[in-house]
This record gives structure tokens, sequence and C-alpha cells, in this order.
């Protein structure tokens, strides 16, 4: 097995390399919050703060060895790998998976400007490492849903605009059934839209 970078590996690694430097000429202060700021802000500009993502996605579209080269050169500045929140890592892959046009359209681009932040709904009280026992309900009430409940361990809500949410929308046999992923406007009153990704509705917790 040859283990050695082809030439195109190494120049994307010198590409990165490069840019790092030039970046951050000196080691970056880690504990100053406008360092990190003002790296989150490089990494849209350069079109690299969501890394894992495919280009359909909007992200670049990087093969194995391009990710492993990024994680390590970035990993040694100690900076976020990419956008911190859970827009990036969680929720933009499942859009682009599983949702609509008319979803990935909408959601994909502010999450990928930095424009809109994130938080996970999926623990409860009862419900932490076994979602199948969740009891957040939520009722179809003509476009809209009726969401009640409770969620917790739900980090960074207090900075967040938006929460993607599990909720039991039916009492199947299967508990892990009857599970729908929505996609809730914390700012909402209660009068807006929610909006359910589909296909993950019936496999949200199988």
């Amino acid at each position: 097995m040859n283990l050695e970078l082809t030439e195109t590996q190494k120049a994307f690694r010198d590409t990165l390399c490069s840019w790092l430097e030039e970046c951050f000429p000196t080691p970056p202060d880690l504990e100053d919050p406008t360092v990190i700021e003002r790296w989150e802000q490089l990494l849209i500009e350069r079109g690299w703060q969501a890394y894992k993502w495919p280009v359909t996605a909007g992200g670049p579209g990087w093969d194995m060895v391009q990710k492993y080269l990024w994680e390590q050169e970035v990993g040694a500045l100690g900076l976020p790998l990419m956008l911190r929140g859970s827009g990036v890592a969680m929720l933009g892959p499942i859009i682009h998976g599983f949702g609509t046009t008319e979803q990935q359209e909408r959601f994909l681009p502010p999450i990928l400007a930095n424009q809109v932040q994130w938080c996970q709904g999926y623990s409860e009280p009862g419900a932490g490492s076994d979602l199948a026992s969740l009891r957040t309900r939520a009722v179809r009430d003509g476009d809209d849903y009726l969401v009640t409940g409770e969620k917790i361990w739900t980090s960074e809500a207090h900075k967040a605009d938006w929460i993607f949410a599990l909720t039991r929308t039916a009492d199947e046999a299967r508990r892990q059934a009857g599970i729908t992923f929505l996609l809730i406007n914390l700012d909402d009153p209660g009068q807006g839209p929610i909006h359910s990704v589909p296909s993950m509705a019936p496999e949200a917790s199988a």
C-alpha cells in the first residue's frame, strides 16, 4: 500500500499551509474571542466553512485525503475545523440528504453564511440516550404543527434562532417509529409554520 501523497495532494497541502500562514503569521491567541470570529469569517470568504459538505450543498467537495490534511493542519493551530454550532455539523447534511428542494434553498445558504444559529432538540426529561422514549408531541393542524413538550441539554439554545427537534407524531407499536424531525423558529410566537423534513419522519430514531 502506497501511503505517499500524490503531487495533487501535496499541492493542496501547500496551498492550505500557505493560506493559514497568511491568515496567522503568528500562532492565534485562542483566548481572544475575536480571533475565532475572524477565523469563521475567513472560512466563509474562502468557502471552507463546511469542509465535509459536498459541492451540491455548497461545500468544497473534498475527498478523504483533503479532509484529513485540513484536520491535521487546522487542528495543529487549535482552530475550529468548521463553523461553530449545530447548523453545519448536524442539520445541513440532513437537509441536503433528506430535505425538499425548497428546504435546501431556504436553509442551507444562511447556515453557510453563518446568518442563522441552530440548536438540537433531542433529549428530554426521561429521554436522553433513549430517544425512543421522547414525549414531545406534534399534532398536525392544517399546514401547521402544534408542539407541546420539553427539551433539555440543548447546547447554545440561548443563542439559537431555530431548533431542529424530534417530536412524536404517531403512537406506533414500535417506539422508534412515529417520530418526526421538525424545524422550529424559536422567535415564532406560535402562529407561523413549522417545517418537517419529510423523508426523516418515519425513521428518525431507527
